[in-house]
């Protein structure tokens, strides 16, 4: 899947851009009751293979708030999350499936 331009935003990590943008639809996942915010992901000088980040940040379109209140995912976050991806073996530049990486939120 390709992360389209339009309606994508731009973001630099590690001197590699990168673009980012929030899928219009839901994805399966969250249709069966995963909630949490996915971000698809793409290098911007080769569009081969896409990172599907999952947050476990809910926001207000997933359901009622249970305990946390809804926090929004920031362009720190992405990168953050491309980082750890790409260390665990995301090939950016490389064709393939999308890779789907599930990012922890660090305790404060």
């Amino acid at each position: 899947m390709a992360v389209r331009k339009k309606w994508s935003r731009r973001i630099v990590v590690d001197g590699v851009l990168y673009l980012w943008r929030f899928p219009r639809r839901m994805t399966h996942s969250q249709e069966d009751g995963w909630p949490g915010v996915m971000v698809t992901v793409q290098r911007a000088d080769c569009l081969t293979s896409s990172l599907l980040l999952a947050f476990p940040q809910r926001f207000h379109l997933n359901g009622p708030v249970v305990q946390t209140p809804p926090r929004p995912v920031m362009p720190s976050d992405v990168a953050a999350g491309i980082r750890a991806a790409l260390a665990a073996g995301w090939g950016a530049d490389q064709s393939g499936k999308q890779f789907v990486w599930r990012v922890v939120e660090q305790l404060e």
